[in-house]
């Protein structure tokens, strides 16, 4: 009996090990795991986080009309198939006496009708994503209210009319301190 009862004990006893040789595994790939995340997390905050500081100098858009410039506009980013960006650039395009828009995307092709630009709006392609990089701009659809003079007044996220109509008067009631250099894209 003695014998059976050592063996089953030494059994158990390297199903232990084993059990806790695993566990001890998973313990480091689980931290390992964890650690990459965290610093895609942090990547992630960074671009979430994006958008150029309120009483930034907005970076010159070369395809941007001297009329569109020298009054308040709107910039928005936004790409087809972004499912917030299908809704708010259509909204935001067919409101009536609306603040002009610098529509900018990605894309040069499969632009939805509905995002055809009305008098006063301007549409901009950029593939290579410059603009986005100036403006820091990491996801859609971004909105920058820019004033008069160039600068940045409000800039957030928004998915419908009625939270860019709350940039806009965040915007008026702004007091704008002048921060940075305009760079021309």
């Amino acid at each position: 009996m003695t014998v059976v009862l050592w063996i089953v004990v030494a059994m158990l006893s390297s199903a232990v090990i084993f059990l806790l040789l695993a566990l001890s595994g998973a313990t480091r790939t689980v931290a390992s795991l964890k650690r990459s995340l965290d610093g895609n997390r942090a990547d992630d905050v960074v671009r979430l986080r994006s958008g150029l500081a309120v009483g930034s100098e907005a970076p010159a858009i070369q395809s941007v009309s001297a009329t569109t410039s020298s009054r308040r506009h709107l910039i928005v980013f936004a790409d087809p198939g972004c499912a917030a960006c299908e809704t708010l650039v259509p909204s935001l395009l067919t409101t009536p006496n609306h603040t002009p828009v610098v529509l900018i995307g990605r894309s040069r092709t499969g632009w939805p009708q509905q995002w055809r630009p009305g008098p006063g709006d301007v549409v901009v392609f950029d593939p290579d994503e410059r603009i986005a990089n100036a403006y820091s701009v990491g996801f859609t659809p971004h909105v920058f209210v820019v004033d008069e003079g160039g600068f940045i007044g409000a800039q957030g996220p928004a998915d419908s009319v009625e939270m860019v109509r709350r940039l806009v008067r965040e915007a008026a009631g702004v007091q704008i301190i002048h921060t940075e250099v305009s760079r021309g894209y």
